[in-house]
């Protein structure tokens, strides 16, 4: 019986096409990797911004800040807080902006819009609303 030992290894045809189908499988997952990277990142901003449109929400709506501000408009930015305490840190970071409008809709119910707008993780201003109800009765 007789063997060829001159035939070891692989061709260079076969080693081009195993790492064409590597480099194929692994493009995908490289792919998902990055799309949810910045899908995390964009998460994370939005929700510090909603945490910190509420720390600034529940602060507002205290009735000695409503009674003061009614019908007007309050404007928060990273340096100048109205007397708000909060973590200014994002509002820095990503040149965010609070717009806070005190509405009287009736004599017992006194409306707060919150809208903050801050640049998201690909460089486009985001905004985010919420609202609240105070009663004139607590003051």
């Amino acid at each position: 019986m007789y063997v060829n030992l001159t035939k070891k290894g692989f061709s260079l045809l076969q080693v081009m096409v195993a790492l064409a189908l590597l480099a194929a499988a692994i493009t995908s997952v490289f792919a998902m990797n990055a799309i949810n990277t910045r899908r995390l990142r964009e998460n994370r901003l939005y929700l510090a911004a909603l945490i910190t449109a509420n720390e600034i929400l529940e602060q507002a709506s205290r009735p000695e800040f409503v009674s003061v501000n009614l019908d007007s408009e309050v404007i928060i930015t990273h340096s100048d807080t109205k007397g708000i305490t909060f973590d200014t840190e994002f509002l820095e970071h990503n040149k965010g902006k609070v717009l806070i409008k005190f509405v009287k809709n009736d004599e017992n119910v006194n409306h707060i819009y919150i809208e903050i707008k801050y640049k998201n993780a690909h460089g486009r201003e985001t905004e985010i609303g919420l609202r609240t109800g105070v009663f004139n009765d607590v003051y």
